[in-house]
């Protein structure tokens, strides 16, 4: 995944500056209004942080931004006053304007809430740049439908808006030829591992009794679940 993210963020920055990307939005590449913003308060595209209890993304973006003054001084011969002026020409003490950062698998169950309760206020309080966006990927039953309420209420005390829209689940893996070639990878990843574990009759057997035969039955259609979406957004 960090690889994935890591290629992802590379062309998301050349489509930010008005290059054309195979796989890229139609019609002609015309650089994003807001490019100077974004690159003066851009982040390094592979950064990766394990302990989302701890992150705190204004701390994380002045120390990326220290990084990048020393590398800066040391490898482009620029006095220490010229790498600080191009690391920091966006003011220290405003919050990061990132393009995008991405955090996954930890609001899975309701205890997770209190768990992360500071990560979160942090996050909704202090790291939105006005008309920055926070996205909530996550399932449609079990423990979801506690998170949901519970994250709405919390927006709305970090004075957020709950952009609504969301309310009907969506379907992963809609398009035919996503849905094909993720059929593909899976299955294929299943045949190699059962061919280096052996007997697999037993593991066959829990995955159809959860409903996931298709994992590794090219008989039954393959298929996605389903997923909600929640979006929270500083200002208009």
């Amino acid at each position: 995944m960090p690889y994935v993210m890591n290629r992802f963020a590379l062309a998301l920055g050349l489509i930010e500056r008005g290059y054309e990307v195979p796989g890229g939005p139609p019609g002609p590449a015309v650089p994003n209004p807001c490019v100077a913003e974004l690159g003066r308060s851009a982040m390094p595209n592979y950064a990766n942080y394990d302990d989302f209890t701890t992150l705190d993304v204004r701390k994380e973006h002045n120390r990326a931004r220290r990084a990048l003054a020393a590398e800066l001084d040391e490898e482009e011969d620029l006095t220490p006053s010229e790498a600080h002026w191009y690391a920091y020409n966006e003011p220290i003490n405003v919050p990061s304007g990132y393009a995008l950062a991405v955090m996954m698998n930890f609001l899975t169950t309701t205890d997770a809430i209190p768990q992360f309760a500071a990560a979160i206020e942090r996050l909704m309080r202090r790291s939105l740049v006005p008309g920055g966006t926070i996205l909530v990927l996550g399932g449609v039953g079990g423990k979801y439908q506690a998170i949901y309420p519970e994250l709405d209420r919390r927006a709305h005390a970090a004075h957020l808006r709950v952009q609504y829209g969301f309310g009907d689940p969506l379907q992963a893996g809609e398009r035919a030829d996503e849905l094909a070639a993720l059929s593909t990878l899976i299955r294929s990843v299943w045949n190699k591992l059962a061919a280096l574990a052996g007997d697999v009759e037993h593991t066959k057997e829990k995955l159809r009794a959860r409903g996931a035969a298709d994992i590794f039955d090219a008989s039954v259609p393959f298929r996605l679940p389903r997923f909600r979406v929640r979006a929270y957004r500083r200002g208009r």
